[in-house]
């Protein structure tokens, strides 16, 4: 379907918004403007900007008789107004995206999946300045889902999260997370720190467009936490040896020489620890399929660490997390390039 194919679109766009020049648009002045195009399937295609959130509201002239003139009433514009300029929603937001005693994952940015109210939420980040787009169905849920961003040329990385809402209770948490500067603005949510801060992941799987001759591997890591309600999945650049595929789950862009088209961000998925659907459900609602997940598929490209790099999710942790720990793998070349 259209709007589930647009929400993917806009998922890989934010991860790879400093990969990928799909991502860009160039502005008036010839500038670099990047956008994050969270438009709503059942509306015209439109583009969410981060401001002030507004919704203008024309009453209805009142009921007339024979004997009365109807006086028609002013438009009335309801505005809610933000609390915090631009520079200091963000500094509010990067203590949000601390991850200590008073919201660990799948808590994030204070909103706790399976016991937050959207109605607060909703006041809460709009008081911030970010704009919520009107929501959509999610897919193979009876909840809506609602969409919101921020990032410009101007902040050092880029936010966007989309809330499954369900009876104002927001069921799930889907947030994408990119920029250059999320080692430094977001440390918490840099790919190794957020490793080595949940541990042993319960499943690791990958998968991967490359073909044979293809000079620049990419590939998708999949990392479960099944049993606390979180999934991550982030790229990762990896070098051609002989037959063979370096990578390294720690530095996503070890093998990048181009400072300005480097990787960093990660999209998350989360939902309460009790909930008993399954990740790769909540994963499917924006119309996202893991390859070969949960069973496998005939020619699919997708492969857990263990089939592909004879390692165990504990070995993939220590790679990830631990600093005298071997920081890098080789995978096949034959794997993927016979797709």
């Amino acid at each position: 379907m259209k709007e589930h194919s647009e929400v993917k679109n806009i998922l890989i766009c934010l991860l790879l918004i400093f990969f990928l020049s799909g991502c860009t648009q160039p502005n008036a002045t010839g500038s670099i403007e990047r956008t994050l195009p969270f438009s709503q399937p059942s509306q015209p295609a439109t583009e969410t900007k981060v401001g002030l959130v507004q919704s203008t509201a024309t009453l209805p002239p009142p009921e007339t008789t024979p004997t009365q003139l109807a006086t028609p009433l002013p438009t009335i514009t309801n505005t809610l107004m933000p609390t915090l300029d631009p520079m200091a929603r963000e500094e509010k937001v990067k203590q949000l995206l601390r991850i200590d005693q008073t919201c660990r994952l799948p808590c994030s940015m204070g909103v706790i999946p399976g016991e937050s109210k959207w109605i607060e939420v909703e006041r809460e980040f709009s008081e911030m300045g970010f704009r919520w787009g009107k929501p959509f169905a999610a897919r193979g849920s009876e909840g809506q889902l609602y969409d919101t961003s921020m990032g410009d040329v101007s902040t050092p990385f880029n936010l966007g999260t989309f809330m499954l809402v369900n009876e104002d209770l927001i069921d799930g948490i889907i947030i994408g997370i990119a920029g250059p500067d999320i080692l430094i603005s977001a440390p918490d949510y840099y790919i190794s720190n957020l490793i080595q801060s949940l541990g042993d992941p319960s499943r690791v799987w990958m998968d991967s467009d490359y073909r044979e001759g293809m000079p620049r591997p990419v590939f998708t890591f999949w990392i479960f936490y099944d049993e606390r309600g979180i999934a991550i999945r982030y790229y990762v650049i990896g070098t051609l040896e002989g037959d063979t595929i370096k990578i390294c789950p720690k530095d996503p862009n070890r093998f990048e020489p181009n400072p300005q088209i480097r990787l960093y961000g990660e999209n998350l998925y989360l939902q309460h620890p009790e909930n008993p659907r399954k990740l790769e459900d909540l994963i499917g609602i924006t119309g996202e399929k893991i390859p070969n997940l949960p069973d496998r598929l005939d020619g699919a490209s997708g492969y857990s660490i263990e089939e592909i790099a004879d390692l165990t999710p504990n070995e993939f942790y220590r790679m990830g997390s631990e600093q005298n720990y071997q920081e890098c793998f080789n995978t096949r070349v034959d794997i993927w390039g016979g797709k």
